[in-house]
Order: C-alpha cells, then sequence, then structure tokens
C-alpha cells in the first residue's frame, strides 16, 4: 500500500491511502481513503458533504460528538 502524508493545516502527522478517487464523467463523487492517525494526532473541525464512515482498529476515537 502507498500512504501519503496528509498535507493540510490540521492533520500533522496523518497518512492516507487512496482506495478509490471521484469520477466526474461517471458523476460519481465519492472518495474512499484508509487513514493512519498516530498517537495524539487529531482532525480539525471539519464538514462533509456527504456520509462519512468511520471504523476504529485499534486504539480510541474521540469525536467532535462527544461520542467515542
Amino acid at each position: 500500500m502507498k500512504w501519503v502524508t496528509w498535507d493540510e493545516p490540521g492533520r500533522t502527522g496523518v497518512e492516507h491511502h487512496v482506495l478509490w478517487a471521484p469520477d466526474e464523467e461517471a458523476d460519481e463523487r465519492s472518495v474512499g481513503l484508509l487513514l493512519r492517525f498516530p498517537p495524539g494526532a487529531h482532525g480539525d473541525f471539519h464538514e462533509h458533504l456527504g456520509y462519512e464512515l468511520m471504523l476504529v482498529l485499534d486504539g480510541v476515537l474521540d469525536h467532535s460528538d462527544g461520542i467515542s
């Protein structure tokens, strides 16, 4: 797998691997990513225009809504 450093403010230390990307010709705008967050990493508050699915394989996720 090719892991790439997420080079965006608020994503320090986070890496991602693209599973699939948007296909404009087919009017498909979804994106599939695997993310690796090192201990203590965080993602700044942001919005999504569609659905988001999170599955934590190891560790704990503290989501902004207070539910882990």
